[in-house]
């Protein structure tokens, strides 16, 4: 009979060795995003345009990848966003108006400047599967590239506008999860968090000059930082907003650019009512 302690080192080894088996299997795709964003007030749209530099770090070969166009979740009443509220007792968007709504169209993807389809799925309007017209091969990469256009809805959940101010996120074609467990195709959701992959995001942003912007990452602008700074110190003289002088000329527009590395996700918030705290 074996003693205790070759029992206990023989268990030991075996975990160990599971442990690093399971330790290669795991890896993070990576995704580095380059969007070129257009706010139109009037209409409460965005246009844009997308380029996704996809890195496979698996083992496997992808012929196909799962696309959230969560924007799509505000389109009809049908959608798993609008179920969800109903469980929740929540009938706003339910019985809003068509014009109320929103949705992601216009899009063209070209990968690695080939022309791609894509196909419905099962998860319905807010996910769809690019299909790649050649395999990524691990190791590779694919330049994904697509415009879109965003029509923006009331604020019901976190994407929407409410007089002059505009919340963005979750607003452009995102590529799902793909870890050693599959594929993670989520329909959008007002309770929960998102489950995405990381990478870089540079996001230039045009709205009205007198609008301001705040973002995820690094404001690179360096004219917009030096106006911040300037209406933060005309902001901190008063405790009366309502008396705000505007920020800037209404009849122009100008574009600002974030950086930021290492994250999963880029929202942004705009308004021609916001004070500036420093």
């Amino acid at each position: 009979m074996k003693s205790l302690e070759s029992l206990f080192f023989t268990s030991v080894v075996i975990l160990l060795l599971a442990n690093s088996a399971y330790s290669q299997e795991y890896f993070q795709q990576k995704v580095n995003h380059k969007i070129d964003v257009r706010l139109d007030v009037d209409r409460k749209s965005l246009k844009g345009k997308i380029e996704t530099e996809y890195i496979n770090n698996s083992n496997d070969t992808i012929y196909s990848i799962y696309y959230h166009l969560w924007p799509n979740a505000y389109k009809n009443t049908e959608t798993e966003f609008t179920k969800g509220e109903l469980r929740l007792r929540q009938t706003d968007f339910y019985y809003s108006q068509p014009e109320e709504r929103g949705y992601i169209d216009s899009l063209c993807f070209v990968v690695n400047e080939a022309m791609a389809k894509t196909e419905q799925t099962i998860y319905g309007i807010d996910v769809i599967l690019l299909v790649l017209p050649q395999p990524l091969l691990p190791s590779d990469t694919a330049i994904i590239e697509t415009d879109f256009y965003v029509k923006i809805p009331k604020m019901f959940s976190r994407l929407g506008y409410e007089n002059n101010t505009f919340c963005l996120t979750q607003w452009y074609p995102k590529p799902a999860v793909y870890d050693n467990y599959g594929w993670h195709p989520m329909n959008y959701q007002d309770m929960g968090e998102f489950y995405s992959e990381f990478g870089s995001f540079e996001v230039r942003i045009t709205v009205p000059d007198d609008y301001i912007v705040a973002a995820t990452g690094d404001l690179l602008t360096k004219k917009e930082l030096e106006r911040l700074e300037d209406y933060a110190k005309i902001c901190n003289s008063t405790d009366n907003f309502d008396s705000l002088p505007s920020f800037g000329n209404p009849e122009k527009e100008k574009t600002i650019t974030y950086y930021q590395q290492n994250i999963h996700d880029f929202a942004w918030f705009t308004s021609k009512n916001f004070a500036v705290n420093r």
